[in-house]
């Protein structure tokens, strides 16, 4: 079974091993930044990140690996984001 949660600080290599595979360079991970993940058997198969701004959110790095796209997998990771996101700001980039 998928679970979606939100990373733990100590994840960060691990979303950044994830960000490789998925030949996404994305720039720096930042201990700041809200990291949510989709797992399966433990293992990272999609992320998106909350980098915060000042006076808002800019959303990065949304990836899913290829043989576990167009199964929903993005649109949970979007949807734990914009709970995350009430009333406040968020950009793409």
């Amino acid at each position: 079974m998928i679970e979606i949660s939100q990373a733990k600080p100590n994840y960060i290599e691990a979303v950044k091993v994830f960000y490789g595979e998925c030949g996404y360079g994305g720039g720096p991970i930042s201990e700041e930044d809200l990291i949510f993940i989709a797992q399966l058997e433990n293992k990272i198969i999609g992320a998106v990140r909350l980098c915060p701004n000042t006076d808002f959110f800019v959303l990065r790095g949304m990836q899913v690996l290829a043989p576990f796209q167009r199964q929903g997998i993005g649109t949970q990771l979007l949807q734990i984001c914009t709970k995350q996101l009430v009333n406040r700001v968020c950009y793409c980039k």
